[in-house]
């Protein structure tokens, strides 16, 4: 598993990921991180999503040393791995992972490790989502953006009216009740911390939302109830 801690960091793409998403069709815990891992005889710490390796994984880097704590710190190698064609065709626009303020986001609901709930918000954005068939993966996550949010009476309860929520739009090349969401529906979903379920979804394909300093929310995992195990 993905270690935040390990001195080497992956980043990579669907050729990282192959034969570690069990989504993917071709087996899991057997990828480019998982071997390399080890050869090396030490933890690994990856960042690989499906798809735009020249640019999707340092994007998620930088984000993530926009949340903080600091990713890189004591880092002391960044293996980077991308096909061969993204030098010809690559999206190599400049990223920076230099440090800068975190906007204010103290209206947003921020998960605790391990926690569960279930909310229900207004629909303020939603990120883009492919028409089936589109692109070479059958599977997809699109960002969502709640405002208004409500909570069950529980035993954990969330201080924020916002939320950041990642959910199904594609799976098995089929479009979720998810991807019909528009702007302005009230939804209720069942909710965890996104980063409990990152080691295994974090490498699908997202459709990000499209305001940057929403992408610098803790985000969460949202499934509607009917689907909760």
């Amino acid at each position: 598993r993905s270690d935040p801690d390990a001195s080497v960091m992956l980043l990579g793409d669907s050729f990282t990921n192959i034969y570690s998403l069990e989504s993917m069709g071709w087996g899991e815990s057997a990828g480019l991180a998982e071997q390399l891992s080890y050869e090396l005889g030490r933890s690994v710490d990856r960042i690989s999503q499906n798809d735009g390796g020249a640019h999707a994984p340092r994007e998620q880097l930088a984000i993530a040393l926009a949340r903080g704590p600091d990713r890189l710190d004591g880092k002391r190698v960044v293996v980077y791995q991308f096909s061969e064609r993204e030098l010809a065709y690559g999206d190599w626009r400049l990223v920076d992972l230099s440090p800068r303020p975190t906007p204010n986001l103290a209206t947003f609901a921020t998960p605790d490790d391990g926690q569960r709930i279930r909310a229900r918000g207004e629909i303020r954005a939603v990120g883009p989502i492919p028409t089936p068939g589109s692109f070479p993966y059958k599977d997809h996550i699109v960002g969502v953006h709640l405002s208004g949010l409500e909570t069950d009476p529980g035993p954990d309860p969330i201080a924020g009216t916002e939320a950041v929520i990642y959910v199904w739009s594609m799976q098995d090349n089929e479009l979720t009740g998810a991807a019909q969401y528009q702007v302005g529906d009230i939804v209720t979903l069942d909710l965890e911390p996104w980063s409990d379920v990152a080691d295994v979804l974090d490498g699908i394909n997202r459709g990000e939302l499209s305001d940057s300093r929403l992408r610098l929310a803790e985000p969460w995992w949202g499934q509607p109830p009917e689907e909760t195990p």
